[in-house]
C-alpha cells in the first residue's frame, strides 16, 4: 500500500522478472473486513476482486475508478469468508458455518452469468481449521490450519465440478 492508502500494482513475468515498475492506484475506500489472501487482481479486466464481510464480493475497476459490491447468499456469522478468482469468470468463496470451525460452505459467483451458484457443504476438512482459498491452473485449493495448533497445516484440492 502507498502512503495514502493506495494500492501498488507491479507486473512480473512467469520467471519472476519485473516487467513494469510499480504504480499506485486508489485509494480504495471501504469499511469492510477481508483476508488479504482473498485479494485478486485480474489484468485482463484491470480489476480487483475480493470477498468481504457482509458477505459481499467487492470489485474495483481501475480503468473506470468504479466500485461495485455484489451481495452474496451466505451465512457470514462466524468468520470473514475467504475467496479466490479463477482468472476466467468465477470467484470462489468459502466460509465457516459454526464456532467449532468444523463445517464449511463453498459457493462461487459467475461474472459471465452474474449469478451465484448454490452453496454446497465441503466435507473432509479437519475440525478446528481456519481456511484460505487459492486458485491456480483452473483448480481451487483450500489451505487449512489447525486453530489449536497452527503449525498443523493441510492443503486440500476442492472438486468444483458441478455436473
Amino acid at each position: 500500500m502507498g502512503g495514502t492508502g493506495s494500492l501498488g500494482i507491479a507486473t512480473v513475468s512467469k520467471t519472476g522478472q519485473l516487467v513494469k515498475d510499480p504504480y499506485y492506484v486508489g485509494p480504495i475506500g471501504t469499511t469492510y473486513e477481508w483476508y488479504t489472501t482473498s485479494y485478486q487482481y485480474e489484468s485482463g479486466r484491470d480489476s480487483v476482486y475480493l470477498v468481504v464481510s457482509g458477505p459481499q464480493i467487492f470489485v474495483y475497476d481501475f480503468e473506470n475508478s468504479k466500485t461495485d459490491d455484489l451481495d452474496l447468499s451466505m451465512n457470514g456469522r462466524y468468520n470473514i469468508p475467504s475467496g479466490c478468482f479463477d482468472g476466467h469468470n468465477n470467484y470462489y468463496f468459502m466460509e465457516i458455518n459454526d464456532d467449532d470451525y468444523s463445517q464449511f460452505t463453498l459457493s462461487s459467483y459467475s461474472f459471465a452469468d452474474e449469478q451465484q451458484s448454490d452453496n454446497v457443504n465441503v466435507t473432509g476438512i479437519s475440525a478446528n481449521s481456519d481456511t484460505y482459498l487459492y486458485c491456480s491452473n483452473k483448480q481451487v485449493y483450500a489451505l487449512a490450519y489447525d486453530t489449536i495448533n497452527p503449525t498443523n497445516m493441510s492443503l486440500y484440492l476442492i472438486d468444483t465440478n458441478q455436473d
